[in-house]
C-alpha cells in the first residue's frame, strides 16, 4: 500500500501553484475543494488498509425503493418513536420488533432518512442492515461500515486533522496487521467524538437469524 499523502507539504505546494492560476477571491473555494480531494484520497487508503467494507448503501436503497411515498408517516406521532427522535441522550435505543414481513425494514429506512433531514452540522447518523450471509452480520463488517460513513461526512466537513491522525495510526500498524474488533471500535469512538450527537443504527432483519 502506498504511503499516506503528506497533506501539510502537498497542500502548501498545490496552493502555491494554484495561486498563480486563480485570482485571490477564488482561492478560498479552490483550497476547500483541494483539501476535500486530498482527504478523499486519504480515506480511500484508510478503507483499503482496513480490508474493504461490505456494501451498506445497496441494502438501504433497495429497502427505500420498495417503500411507498406515504408509508411510515404515522410513526412521527407514535409516542415511542417520537421520544427516540427527540432524545438528547448520548445512548438512546429504539427496539422495533414484529413478525416477518410486517414492515420493520421499511420503517428502519424511513427513520434513517427522517433523522438525516433533521441533522445539524455537528450531528451524524450511521447505519447497517444485518442480513443474509456471515460477512453481513460480523462485528468487523458493522464497524467498518460505520467508520466509512463517518469518514465520508468528515471529508465533506473538512475534518483534516482527525482524518490525518487516523491515517497515521493505521499506517503505523504495518501492511500485514489484522485489525481487531477492539481496534475498529477505538477508531469509531475517536471519530464520533467530533460530533455533538451521533446515532449508530443497527438493524437485524428477519433473514439475519
Amino acid at each position: 500500500m502506498p504511503a499516506t499523502v503528506p497533506f501539510s507539504k502537498l497542500t502548501v505546494i498545490c496552493i502555491i501553484l494554484l495561486s498563480q492560476v486563480f485570482p485571490l477571491k477564488c482561492m478560498q473555494v479552490v483550497v476547500i475543494v483541494l483539501i476535500k480531494i486530498l482527504l478523499q484520497i486519504s480515506v480511500k487508503m484508510i478503507l483499503q488498509r482496513l480490508d474493504g467494507v461490505v456494501d451498506y448503501i445497496g441494502a438501504m436503497e433497495n429497502k427505500a425503493n420498495d417503500r411507498q411515498s406515504e408509508t411510515c408517516g404515522w410513526s412521527e406521532s407514535n409516542p415511542t418513536i417520537r421520544s427516540w427522535l427527540d432524545s438528547t441522550s448520548d445512548c438512546s435505543r429504539l427496539w422495533v420488533h414484529g413478525h416477518p414481513g410486517t414492515g420493520k425494514s421499511t420503517l428502519a429506512t424511513w427513520l434513517i432518512e427522517h433523522v438525516r433531514t433533521h441533522l445539524s452540522p455537528n450531528e451524524i447518523i450511521v447505519y447497517f442492515f444485518c442480513e443474509g450471509h456471515h460477512e453481513r452480520k460480523s462485528s468487523e463488517s458493522i464497524l467498518k461500515a460505520f467508520i466509512e460513513q463517518v469518514l465520508q461526512v468528515m471529508t465533506e466537513q473538512c475534518h483534516k486533522k482527525i482524518i490525518d491522525q487516523l491515517a497515521s495510526d493505521i499506517e503505523v500498524k504495518g501492511p500485514s496487521y489484522r485489525f481487531t474488533v477492539r481496534d475498529l471500535s477505538g477508531y469509531l469512538e475517536s471519530l464520533l467524538l467530533s460530533f455533538t450527537k451521533s446515532r449508530c443504527a443497527l438493524f437485524l432483519t428477519d433473514a439475519s437469524f
